[in-house]
């Protein structure tokens, strides 16, 4: 998949993007906002074993958020189950040096109607820490 929103592009993860994941996803500040499951510190390998996840076969929607041709963030949806068996979760984070510029509302904007086309949900939904 490939979007570009005025001010990031979203694209598939590629195994190139392990240096760059690491680097800013190496964050506590960032990790403090992220679920338990975020690495902190978030390694090499952690890059590595998230890339190799999101590409494989999953029923999740895993993207980089590339500024300048450098993964600095992701995004994704959920699908969940049972009960919100018609809901998604989308979930993102960015590079605290991108924070406060507009990014991740252009991502979210482009995202939304895919999440929508892809899946068969009425809702979609977000968690906040």
């Amino acid at each position: 998949m490939y979007l570009i929103t005025p001010s990031c592009t979203l694209r598939d993860w590629t195994p190139g993007d392990a240096g760059s994941l690491a680097r800013h996803a190496n964050n506590p500040r960032l990790a403090a906002t992220m679920r338990d499951a975020f690495p902190s510190p978030y390694t090499l390998e952690d890059a590595h074993r998230f890339i190799s996840m999101a590409t494989g076969l999953t029923p999740n929607l895993f993207l980089a958020i590339d500024v300048k041709g450098e993964a600095v963030g992701g995004i994704g949806i959920h699908p969940l189950d049972d009960v919100k068996c018609r809901s998604a979760e989308i979930g993102y984070w960015l590079s605290e040096s991108l924070w406060g510029k507009g990014i991740i509302t252009d991502a979210v904007r482009s995202l939304v109607p895919v999440a929508f086309e892809r899946y068969d949900i009425v809702r979609l939904q977000a968690g906040s820490f």
